[in-house]
C-alpha cells in the first residue's frame, strides 16, 4: 500500500515537472531526458495533463456559460417590462428580446449552422474551366457532378 501511495506521488511530481517544461516549450523527448524517463511516460503524463486541463477549462466555460445566461435572463426581464408598460419604447425593446433570445440559443448551442451554397460558385468555376481547355459547359457540370455525387 506504501508503493501505491509512494508511486502516485512520484507520478504527480513528475507530471508537474512535465507540465512546466511543456509550457517552457520542450518536446516531450526533451523532457524525458531531462527528467530521465522513457519519452513513452512522458506521452501518457502530457495525454493525462492535457485531459485534465480540458476538463478544468469545461468547467470554467460552465460557470461562464451560466453566468451569462443569468444575465440574459435579467435584462429579458427588464425588456419585457418595457414592452408592457405604458408608452415609449416597446418596439426597441422587442427587438431587444429577440437578440437576447439569440444570444442564449448561440451560448447552449441551439443556433442553426449556417449553410454555404456554393453552387454558383462551381458554375462560374466550371465555366471558366470550360473555356480554358476548349470543353463543352454541360460536359464539365456532368462531371463536376459525378464527383460531388462520388464524395457523398
Amino acid at each position: 500500500m506504501a508503493n501505491v501511495a509512494f508511486a502516485k506521488t512520484g507520478q504527480a511530481e513528475r507530471r508537474r515537472d512535465v507540465a512546466s517544461l511543456l509550457r517552457q516549450g520542450m518536446t516531450e523527448r526533451e523532457i524525458a531526458r531531462r527528467l530521465g524517463v522513457h519519452h513513452v511516460t512522458v506521452c501518457h503524463d502530457v495525454g493525462a495533463l492535457k485531459a485534465e486541463w480540458r476538463a478544468a477549462a469545461s468547467a470554467d466555460r460552465d460557470i461562464w456559460i451560466q453566468a451569462e445566461l443569468g444575465k440574459l435572463q435579467d435584462l429579458e426581464a427588464v425588456c419585457w417590462g418595457v414592452v408592457y408598460s405604458e408608452g415609449r419604447g416597446r418596439l426597441g425593446a422587442v427587438d431587444r428580446i429577440v437578440a437576447i433570445l439569440a444570444r442564449r440559443a448561440a451560448l447552449l448551442g441551439l443556433d442553426a449552422a449556417t449553410r454555404l451554397d456554393v453552387r454558383h460558385d462551381i458554375t462560374a468555376r466550371a465555366a471558366q474551366l470550360a473555356r480554358e481547355y476548349d470543353l463543352p459547359l454541360d460536359e464539365v457540370l456532368a462531371e463536376i457532378n459525378g464527383i460531388l455525387q462520388a464524395g457523398r
